[in-house]
């Protein structure tokens, strides 16, 4: 970013994505553009969050974007923010949980499809053997514990065994 350049978040509606492998997709090729500074995908929601440098990009350059890559997309709307804020949005955590209570591979089904759902999570992985599961997150919105309530939600005993951040 320019000297004096504030970054600016916006908030994008994304129709016609279908499952994770298209919300990753969305993030890794507009967080690679040049002036991008972050791209944040909610499934659930339709949305994208991207933070940008000001002087490069605007609100509807960045719908553009992805709407040029095949996804139906509309600025909802742009904001000011700060570096501080912009680089929170970078951290990638990886919490390790232990499940009790389930029973097949229908359990294990159930939690992943409710994850995947939620707002935050980049992927996950349910063992049914070892009675664990291991969630990569986004932080914010999402926290370790904020992760444990979403899967006790689902009916089942968990407790947080670690949470930790994801070195790329």
């Amino acid at each position: 970013m320019w000297p004096g350049t504030v970054p600016l978040e916006g908030k994008v509606s994304v129709e016609g994505m279908t499952c994770m492998s298209c919300v990753n997709h969305i993030q890794d090729t507009i967080g690679a553009k040049e002036g991008i500074l972050n791209c944040t995908v909610s499934l659930q929601e339709k949305t994208a969050t991207v933070i940008f440098d000001g002087s490069l990009w605007n609100g509807e350059s960045v719908a553009e974007a992805i709407d040029d890559m095949g996804f139906e997309s509309k600025l909802i709307s742009t904001k000011e923010t700060t570096m501080e804020e912009a680089n929170k949005k970078h951290e990638k955590r990886r919490t390790r949980v232990s499940i009790k209570g389930m029973t097949c591979n229908s359990c294990v089904q159930s939690i992943q499809e409710k994850m995947k759902g939620v707002s935050g999570v980049i992927s996950i992985q349910v063992d049914l053997k070892k009675e664990e599961g291991e969630i990569i997150y986004e932080n914010p919105p999402l926290t370790g514990d904020k992760v444990v309530q979403e899967i006790d939600d689902c009916g089942f005993e968990v407790s947080l065994v670690s949470d930790e951040e994801c070195i790329r």
